[in-house]
C-alpha cells in the first residue's frame, strides 16, 4: 500500500465591490501578490498569462492580495481528525469587478494511505452542514480556541459568511470548490496499474472507507475516460466542483512550481469558477430580474465578455490545453449557450416593450394634433380673424373633430389595446 502527501486549496466566492474590500485589507496585514519581488521576478511570474488574463490574475497594482496566517491574532487554523493533522497556513484574496475570490492554502505535513486521503479531502473542505442534524468540524487557533472553519474566517475577516447573508454564495453546495494535490511517496516515474488510489473515485468524493460509496462499473468507466492524462508521471480530474491531481513524479515535481508554488494551475481553476459564477448569476437575472433593470444586465453582461472571451488564457500551450479541458468539463459552453439563448429572447421582450412605449407617445402626440388640426386649418383656409370665428366656426370644427376622432384615432387604440390584452393573456 502507497503513502501519499496531501496539499489542499478550497475557493470561496465572495459578492465584494472594491469599496466593500478597503476595510477588509486593513483589517489584516495583507500583503500585495508583488510584495519583495523585484521587476524581473515580476515579470516572470506575470510571464505564464496572456496580457489580459495578467490584468485579471497578476495586477501590477491591486487585485491580488496574500494574507500569512502566522501574521495574525488568531495564527495558523489546525484541524486534528482521527490522527490527521491539517493546518491552514494562508489565505489569497483575488478582486473582479464586483466579485471575488479566496484561496484557502492547507498543508499536511505526514503521510497517508488512500482510505485516508479521501476522508482528508471529505472533511477539510466542509463549509456548510448538510441539515441541521450534522455537525462541522472544528478547528483550533493558536489560542486553542475551537470554532468552524467558517466561523474563524467570519472572525478574521469581519465580514459575515453566513448563506443567509449578501456575501454568501451558496451555488456550490456545502463544500468549498476544492483542488487537492495528491503526491506518491514511493512513485517510480508513472503510472502504477496496481495502485490503491484513483483519481476518478476521488473527484467523485466517494468515502473510500465505506463500502456503500461505492460508484458502479459504467460511471467509473466514463469518469476515467474523462481524466486529463497528457503527462506520464501525473494526472487529474475536474467532477463535481472537485479538482483532484494525483503525482506520480519521483523526487520534485512540476506540480510542486505550477500547482502549489505559483499557483498557476489553480489560477486557470479559479478562471472557470469566476465564469461559471457570472453565468448562471445573468441567466438568473434576465429570468427573474426587473424589466427596468435589463439595460444595465445587458451592459455587464458585454463587459464579462469584452473581459473573460479571449482567445488564449496562457502563453504556454499545455496550460491552454489543460484550461480548455477544465472548461469542457464545468460545461462553461453549455452554461454560456443557455445564457445568451435566454438573453436573446430578453432582449426581443425588452425591444418589443421599448417599441410598444415609443408607440404610445406617438399615439398621444397624435390625438393632440387630431383634436387641434380641423380648427387651426379651418382659420387658415378662410382667413378668418377672431371676431369671424364665432359659434357656426366651432360648431363645424366639433364636427369634423368628432370625425376625425372616430375614423382616425379610434382605430389605433382600439389595435393597441387588443395586442396589449394578448400579450397579457
Amino acid at each position: 500500500m502507497s503513502d501519499y502527501q496531501w496539499t489542499g486549496w478550497g475557493l470561496l466566492p465572495l459578492v465584494l465591490s472594491e469599496r466593500q474590500s478597503r476595510p477588509l485589507l486593513s483589517r489584516q496585514p495583507w500583503t500585495h501578490w508583488s510584495e519583495g519581488l523585484d521587476a524581473i521576478q515580476i515579470k516572470d511570474t506575470r510571464r505564464f498569462y496572456t496580457r489580459s488574463t495578467a490584468s485579471i490574475l497578476r495586477p501590477v497594482k491591486g487585485g491580488r492580495f496574500t494574507l500569512d496566517l502566522a501574521q495574525t491574532d488568531k495564527g495558523c487554523l489546525t484541524l486534528v481528525d482521527e490522527g490527521v493533522t491539517v493546518r491552514l497556513v494562508a489565505l489569497q484574496l483575488l478582486i473582479v469587478e464586483g466579485a471575488a475570490l479566496i484561496y484557502f492554502h492547507f498543508v499536511s505535513e505526514g503521510t497517508y494511505d488512500a482510505e485516508t486521503i479521501a476522508r482528508i479531502n471529505r472533511t477539510v473542505f466542509a463549509w456548510h452542514p448538510r441539515t441541521h442534524t450534522h455537525s462541522l468540524p472544528d478547528w483550533t487557533d493558536v489560542h486553542g480556541q475551537l470554532n468552524t472553519l467558517r466561523d474563524h474566517l467570519s472572525t478574521l475577516l469581519a465580514i459575515p459568511l453566513d448563506e443567509e447573508r449578501d456575501y454568501g454564495e451558496d451555488a456550490f453546495g456545502h463544500e468549498l470548490v476544492n483542488c487537492c494535490w495528491v503526491k506518491n511517496t514511493e512513485a517510480v516515474g508513472e503510472r502504477s496499474e496496481t495502485s490503491d488510489l484513483c483519481v476518478s473515485k476521488l473527484s467523485a468524493g466517494v468515502d473510500l472507507a465505506n463500502p456503500r460509496y461505492s460508484l458502479s462499473p459504467k460511471e467509473l468507466e466514463r469518469l476515467q475516460g474523462q481524466q486529463f492524462c497528457y503527462w506520464r508521471d501525473w494526472r487529474c480530474q475536474f467532477n463535481l466542483n472537485r479538482l483532484v491531481f494525483v503525482d506520480e513524479t519521483p523526487g520534485r515535481s512540476s506540480l510542486q512550481l505550477n500547482l502549489c508554488q505559483n499557483h498557476y494551475y489553480l489560477d486557470l481553476f479559479a478562471m472557470v469558477i469566476l465564469q461559471r459564477i457570472y453565468l448562471n448569476h445573468f441567466k438568473d437575472e434576465l429570468i427573474l430580474g426587473a424589466a427596468k433593470e435589463r439595460s444595465q444586465l445587458f451592459q455587464r453582461i458585454s463587459d464579462f465578455r469584452r473581459r473573460y472571451k479571449v482567445s488564449h488564457m496562457s502563453t504556454y500551450p499545455f496550460a491552454e490545453k489543460l484550461y480548455q479541458y477544465l472548461c469542457d468539463q464545468a460545461g462553461l459552453k453549455e452554461i454560456e449557450e443557455q445564457t445568451f439563448t435566454e438573453l436573446d429572447h430578453s432582449h426581443t421582450l425588452w425591444r418589443q416593450e421599448k417599441e410598444e412605449t415609443n408607440g404610445s407617445v406617438l399615439l398621444f402626440v397624435s390625438l393632440i394634433a387630431a383634436l387641434l388640426l380641423p380648427a387651426s386649418s379651418l382659420a387658415t383656409i378662410f382667413a378668418l380673424n377672431k371676431e369671424q370665428m364665432g359659434l357656426p366656426f366651432w360648431l363645424g370644427s366639433g364636427v369634423i373633430t368628432l370625425l376625425t376622432l372616430i375614423f382616425v384615432v379610434l382605430p389605433p387604440l382600439r389595435k393597441y389595446r387588443k395586442e396589449k390584452k394578448q400579450s397579457l393573456g
